[in-house]
């Protein structure tokens, strides 16, 4: 799913911090910038002309030089039912599908053609699956990441999420971690902020925000929000630009 998307020559104050898995990707085909990106565990230079998928399940950091910043395409996508642990980084010399992709899709982006975004948004996430570049998961951790979507603004305990599919607690916990590389609790938390953020772009108000999104009340809310965004709501929905 998309999220959002854009062409963006980044300011000199932009920057990633991501100090928790993120819960989607972020996809940049890099145009120019001195950029890196830092996971924790590994550092790397991002090369100008590749495109690169960032972790959905995993924090993570890009920072810019001030006097070479990033210019990019750039889009936010939901891969789901599938998660990102690693960076991804592709060649597009060596899939010239996605080169032209990606030359039309900046283009209409810059004719503001939305339908056409979408549409050719759909044909990435699909070259992505069949060439295997997203890794697919299970089909019981899809059907119960399915539950998950439709059941999200209930209390959804991992006692109940383990009885659907029919696994002690325990082992069901190990076994999505390994697949989803979070916790369900965890997911269940980043589904929930993804979906406040697109009902942010209304009119709805944040206590009935909250409520729609399974929060307990707009305190909670507000404080989870921020833990994983670094902005308050109301900071967020004030910002109007999209960024990368």
């Amino acid at each position: 799913m998309l999220l959002t998307y854009g062409n963006y020559t980044c300011t000199p104050d932009w920057k990633v911090c991501e100090e928790h898995a993120p819960g989607y990707c972020r996809v940049y085909l890099v145009h120019s910038g001195d950029v890196t990106y830092d996971d924790y565990y590994a550092t790397r230079a991002l090369n100008r002309g590749f495109l690169y998928i960032f972790p959905s399940s995993r924090p993570y950091k890009i920072i810019q030089i001030d006097s070479d910043p990033l210019i990019c395409t750039f889009l936010h996508i939901d891969f789901f039912p599938n998660s990102v642990e690693n960076l991804i980084e592709i060649d597009m010399h060596e899939h010239p599908i996605l080169l032209h992709l990606f030359r039309t899709l900046k283009e209409c982006i810059d004719e503001r053609e939305v339908e056409l975004t979408r549409r050719l948004n759909y044909l990435f996430e699909l070259y992505c699956r069949k060439h295997s570049i997203i890794q697919p998961v299970t089909p019981l951790i899809e059907e119960l990441l399915e539950y998950i979507r439709e059941h999200f603004n209930e209390k959804l305990s991992n006692a109940r999420l383990s009885q659907h599919l029919g696994f002690n607690e325990h082992y069901f916990i190990r076994l999505f971690r390994k697949q989803v590389g979070m916790t369900p609790h965890q997911y269940l938390i980043n589904y929930r902020i993804l979906e406040a953020k697109m009902k942010m772009m209304s009119d709805s108000t944040l206590s009935a925000i909250a409520e729609e999104t399974g929060f307990p009340d707009v305190k909670s809310f507000s404080r989870t929000f921020k833990l994983k965004t670094g902005l308050s709501p109301s900071a967020y929905r004030r910002i109007s630009e999209q960024r990368p």
